[in-house]
């Protein structure tokens, strides 16, 4: 459990800044060199935080002794960030 939370606070984190410095834009603008994956991944915010949540979950599966739960918190953490969003939002 210390784990995940740790996890989730630096998937939080490389969100944060990944937002406010715009790169969600940057791939926009550049995704027609990057390809139509890349430009549809920058229009849905649920994708975007999920890839996001994906570099420290291989990172944690490296220094964690390759357990294979931890592959599973990228979802963990995308579909617990959306829910709070949508809290949010009403």
């Amino acid at each position: 459990m210390k784990e995940f939370l740790i996890y989730i606070l630096i998937c939080h984190g490389l969100a944060t800044m990944f937002y406010k410095f715009k790169i969600d834009d940057w791939i926009k603008g550049k995704s027609k060199y990057l390809g139509v994956f890349f430009y549809e991944l920058s229009e849905c915010r649920f994708c975007m935080n999920h890839h996001i949540a994906v570099i420290p979950a291989i990172g944690f599966w490296f220094l964690m002794d390759a357990d294979w739960f931890i592959l599973a918190y990228p979802m963990c953490y995308t579909a617990f960030m959306d829910i709070m969003r949508n809290n949010e939002n009403n």
